[in-house]
């Protein structure tokens, strides 16, 4: 059985990954964390499947597991943004205040009006009276004006 599944394990990857959405949806996270879990099994570098997990690790406050995740979605592919920008919330909450600035600079380099981390690293920069706040704050505004109160 588990060959036949071996050779479809793309597609079962997928199907174990909506499955783990929908526990999710359920709010059953610890189920959906081990549907999860045999999934890398299944197909180690499915990159959705080490993203999804790696961000309910984060969401449950497991940050060592869900930034190991994260970091192995970074060397499978290293110009897609989300794995980034959750490293860096993750950075931010513990103190790493320059790493955060980086993953959020790698960010905005592969995705320019990431509004979300716009915001954040304009935070950030506010609080360290970085050069820089006012323009994300700009560029934030620029692109949602209805963002004026």
């Amino acid at each position: 059985m588990l060959d036949e599944v071996l050779k479809i394990r793309p597609y079962y990857a997928w199907a174990l990954l909506m499955r783990a959405v929908r526990m999710l949806q359920a709010n059953d996270p610890g189920h959906a964390k081990k549907t999860l879990n045999f999934a890398v099994q299944v197909i180690p570098h499915h990159v959705p499947t080490l993203m999804a997990r790696g961000s309910l690790y984060v969401s449950g406050k497991n940050y060592f597991k869900g930034i190991k995740d994260l970091e192995e979605v970074i060397r499978l592919e290293p110009e897609f943004a989300p794995p980034y920008a959750v490293r860096g919330q993750v950075r931010e909450l513990r103190g790493e205040t320059q790493k955060a600035l980086e993953d959020y600079d790698r960010v905005l380099s592969l995705k320019p009006g990431h509004l979300g981390v716009l915001v954040r690293r304009a935070m950030i920069r506010a609080r360290l009276e970085m050069k820089g706040a006012i323009d994300d704050l700009d560029r934030v505004l620029q692109a949602r004006p209805e963002f004026i109160v």
